[in-house]
């Protein structure tokens, strides 16, 4: 006798149409989105409290490495809670990585567009266009809500590369919570090394034969990052920050004329 024959009854089998086939990763799997079709991924842990305010804690629980990506596992814990703050400002949770080579990496990065294209079951070439996270990419949290606390939320985001060896920064700040910005050292190397430990689920699969099938499935699902995250900078105001630097940089003093232009020589400063 089977393990579970003397629980369940007999049943007809069921034949059972596909609805979409898996093929070998494309070239833009792993850019905006953890690779989760092809790959299980290395857990690295490191625990530390990365953020700290009079209410809350922003804890750092660990990464889950890709071959060429990692997802930053964060969880926000509170003492009190209060009546809801609008979503959408930028004083409230933000999110980056400093990079051994200077660059930054943030979850206030703004979004860019993207292009996208695809073949429908009739063989035409459809394309479209969409606005697309960038940066520290923030993931759907709603898939664990059952397991959610009143005062613990998961914050999720994804890098989609491997941070380059030397020293790397997590820095976190929080202005609606008086989380002052706080960095704490990653190992990056760690990092690199554990990417060796992410399994290929299905090595080798070929690509599907579109006999009678559609070309995509479109999957909507409610949710999204938790509403404290600050979101990226709105393109308007991306262009608004970019004409300040700009104008800040001309009148720092310089030996040369490098970057006049004619009409700088109106600006008396």
């Amino acid at each position: 006798m089977g393990f579970f024959d003397d629980l369940v009854l007999p049943e007809e089998p069921v034949e059972q149409m596909p609805l979409l086939r898996l093929g070998p990763p494309g070239e833009d799997a792993g850019r905006f989105a953890p690779p989760l079709d092809w790959f299980a991924p290395a857990l690295l842990p490191q625990r530390a409290v990365v953020g700290s305010g009079p209410h809350v804690r922003v804890v750092l629980t660990g990464w889950s490495v890709w071959p060429d990506g990692a997802t930053l596992h964060l969880s926000v814990h509170r003492k009190v809670r209060r009546q809801k703050i609008p979503s959408g400002r930028q004083s409230g949770l933000r999110v980056g990585l400093e990079l051994s080579d200077g660059r930054r990496v943030t979850s206030l990065d703004a979004p860019r567009q993207r292009h996208l294209e695809w073949t429908s079951r009739d063989g035409e070439t459809v394309s479209a266009v969409t606005r697309q996270a960038v940066g520290l990419i923030p993931l759907d949290g709603s898939r664990s809500s059952s397991s959610r606390s009143v005062f613990a939320v998961p914050v999720d985001l994804y890098l989609a590369e491997l941070p380059p060896p030397g020293g790397t920064g997590l820095v976190v700040e929080w202005p609606d919570e008086d989380v002052p910005e706080t960095r704490t050292p990653v190992d990056a190397s760690a990092l690199r090394a554990a990417s060796a430990g992410a399994v290929e689920i299905w090595p080798g699969i070929e690509p599907p034969a579109p006999v009678g099938e559609p070309g995509s499935v479109a999957l909507v699902e409610m949710g999204g990052p938790p509403a404290f995250l600050a979101p990226p900078t709105a393109p308007h105001r991306q262009a608004e920050l970019e004409q300040r630097e700009k104008e800040r940089r001309r009148y720092v003093p310089r030996a040369d004329w490098e970057d006049m232009s004619s009409h700088d020589w109106n600006d008396p400063r």
